[in-house]
């Protein structure tokens, strides 16, 4: 899909193509807030990205976009972005999570166990499933 060879490396700031599943975007349009509930504001740190700000509040990339017109997925830091401010627990539990950075030789299983959580907790927070594939580099969140 994206022309990499096997061994090949991906690079910060480099475009990939991902795949996304029909029960996937399901997923992500059956938990984003109504419109009236987007009058919060997150304001942007280093390590953020749309994606990790889009599972803390429990809504999508895409949302994100729309509602702060972003033509784009760059994002400076101290930038302030309109975010959804619902009640639900769901999205409270993972407004609490906090971003962590992937080490080379880590996987899903033992970023868990080092932030005493399941993986099972650790897979749903972060849109995952037992068979997704984590990178060095990469931001996920954990509790």
């Amino acid at each position: 899909m994206n022309k990499l060879r096997r061994a090949g490396r991906i690079v910060v700031g480099q475009t990939l193509k991902v795949p996304r599943s029909k029960s996937a975007r399901t997923a992500y349009r059956a938990s984003a807030p109504k419109t009236a509930e987007w009058n919060r504001k997150h304001v942007v740190k280093s390590g953020d990205s749309l994606w990790n700000i889009a599972n803390r509040y429990g809504t999508t990339v895409r949302q994100i976009q729309e509602r702060n017109k972003l033509s784009g997925t760059k994002l400076s830091i101290n930038q302030t972005l309109r975010v959804p401010s619902t009640s639900s627990k769901a999205a409270r539990s993972v407004q609490k999570s906090k971003t962590y950075r992937v080490k080379k030789g880590e996987n899903a299983s033992l970023i868990a166990r080092r932030h005493r959580m399941s993986l099972d907790r650790f897979l749903k927070i972060n849109h995952l499933t037992a068979r997704s594939t984590i990178v060095p580099g990469q931001i996920v969140l954990v509790d």
